[in-house]
């Protein structure tokens, strides 16, 4: 797993960010609250490595506004990515319900069986489910659907 992390998604990070800079950055962060095979724990610091970067070489600079890449403007829009991809991720639920993940969910990693779970989750602990469920890796990629 370190082996794809190190050779395939940081390399691929870095060339999408030196295409879209922070656009990128948002896209990826979308994509990972919304596929949970994506990693944010290494979407984020690739990014933080460009503000770095471009802190200590001015050629480095994020490519649709030609300006130094800022840790504030990545943060606002890794926000702003989360936002969207959890929205997405909701919005798909909500209007497809629990028949809907039934007949898709395997292919986002979604079973049956985790959906009773969740099911069983949502039902004791309400909101705190929510709020709990993106505090851990994996689970916040999928706690979109069921909520």
């Amino acid at each position: 797993m370190l082996e794809f992390i190190d050779r395939t998604l940081i390399p691929f990070f870095l060339s999408l960010y030196d295409a879209v800079g922070y656009l990128g950055v948002a896209l990826a962060i979308g994509l990972e609250t919304f596929i949970p095979i994506i990693p944010s724990e290494v979407i984020v610091p690739m990014a933080g490595w460009k503000v770095s970067q471009s802190a200590t070489d001015p050629s480095v600079v994020e490519p649709l506004t030609h300006a130094p890449w800022s840790w504030l403007a990545v943060l606002l829009i890794a926000t702003v990515g989360a936002v969207l991809g959890s929205l997405a991720g909701y919005l798909i639920g909500a209007w497809g319900g629990r028949p809907l993940l039934d007949r898709w969910g395997r292919y986002v990693h979604i079973q049956p069986e985790d959906l009773d779970r969740a099911d069983a989750w949502f039902a004791r602990y309400g909101g705190w489910a929510v709020f709990l469920g993106r505090l851990v890796p994996l689970v916040r990629a999928l706690i979109n659907y069921p909520a």
